[in-house]
């Protein structure tokens, strides 16, 4: 693949420079153009847990306006199951207490999804507009690439944010998203500048970070999410991914979290949810609960289910848009410049991409691998 003639070492001195610009470049509060109210009472959505079936979506690149019936009603909900189990080293971990949200003014939303071809060098960047509440596919979009800058762990959004960003920018003004989510990190990473903060700063939008695996950040990992967990028994129970406990016992100080661990609608694997950009964690949390009655937030759901399909089309012999030319703009990092000034351009393949079929070989356990440490 190529790597623009840098080592590793040379990308990661120089990418790690540019995350830490990322993360001082975040804003971790709300600035958004709706409101977010807390509704009394405890209460979940009333068909979490169920299978969610999306409308009719229009053709690709074009805008539906006939608006459907809202998904997200609720019904209220026992709390009881919060017990604490006596002697269970969960005894530590309080979960807070069920609430829900409405969001005054929340008109569309959108996911982004990265799908590789099975020799993990092409890829498909695919988008997808919803109203709100109907969950209605106002836009859908998808177009290939080629990655012109190596993975490494941990650096993942500068090999594949600057994509998201470029058909980000293909949607029309007027279906503008008030928000987008991002199957990844935002600032759950270990220079808080993770894919989903990554392409908020530059794009200027609200951005969410929705991860289906637990990155390592300092003290936190998979066993630690395990435990919490465990604790979890209805769809859309969360918790804090912290380690106050532990602090407060070594008589260090306390640190706001960077992420919260939510139980989707479908499936007991809970999801990594952490603030992109202008958007504070509790809101993402708030959003992540109201558009997740499958196993991953909603829009993701879809833009990752077009991007494999346009991936499967493709092996078959379906012709598809090429990505247009990353070229640089006001406010595009110097990362991005960097991997435009030695990319060949995200031209498809002219031949099928090596690897084997998209279901097995070595592509997708590197894509597999990618995904981990997103």
């Amino acid at each position: 693949m190529p790597s623009c003639g840098k080592p590793p070492v040379a990308l990661k001195a120089m990418w790690s420079v540019e995350q830490e610009r990322i993360a001082t470049l975040r804003e971790p509060e709300d600035r958004l153009d709706f409101e977010v109210k807390e509704v009394r009472g405890s209460a979940l959505p009333g068909n979490v847990g169920k299978s969610h079936k999306v409308g009719k979506s229009e053709k690709v690149g074009k805008v539906a306006g006939k608006p459907g019936k809202a998904w997200n009603s609720w019904d209220t909900w026992d709390s009881s199951h919060q017990s604490q189990k006596a002697g269970a080293r969960e005894w530590r971990i309080k979960l807070p207490e069920p609430t829900r949200h409405e969001f005054p003014g929340l008109k569309r939303v959108a996911g982004v999804d990265l799908s590789f071809f099975p020799d993990s060098r092409y890829a498909v960047a695919a988008v997808v507009v919803v109203s709100y509440p109907e969950m209605e596919v106002l836009f859908e979009h998808c177009a290939t690439l080629e990655l012109s800058v190596p993975y490494i762990p941990g650096y993942l959004a500068l090999r594949e944010v600057p994509a998201l960003a470029a058909i980000l920018r293909g949607v029309a003004d007027e279906i503008r998203p008030d928000v987008v989510f991002v199957d990844g990190n935002g600032a759950f990473h270990p220079r808080q500048a993770g894919a989903a903060t990554h392409l908020g700063v530059v794009t200027g939008l609200p951005t969410v970070g929705v991860a289906k695996d637990v990155m390592r950040v300092s003290t936190f990992c998979k066993k630690r999410a395990l435990e919490i967990g465990r604790r979890f028994e209805r769809p859309g129970d969360w918790a804090y991914f912290t380690d106050q406990d532990e602090l407060t016992a070594k008589g260090l100080e306390k640190t706001a979290p960077l992420a919260a661990l939510v139980r989707p609608g479908l499936g007991q694997k809970s999801l990594v949810v952490s603030s992109g950009h202008r958007v504070s964690l509790a809101t993402a949390v708030a959003l992540v609960r109201a558009m997740c009655p499958n196993n991953v937030v909603e829009p993701v759901r879809l833009a990752d289910k077009i991007s494999r399909k346009a991936v499967a089309s493709w092996l078959t012999g379906t012709i598809l848009p090429e990505l247009a030319a990353l070229a640089r703009r006001d406010g595009d990092s110097e990362a991005e410049a960097n991997q435009e000034d030695c990319a060949d351009g995200p031209e498809p393949p002219a031949t099928t991409p090596s690897g084997g079929h998209q279901s097995g070989g070595r592509g997708c356990q590197q894509q597999q691998q990618q995904q981990q440490q997103q």
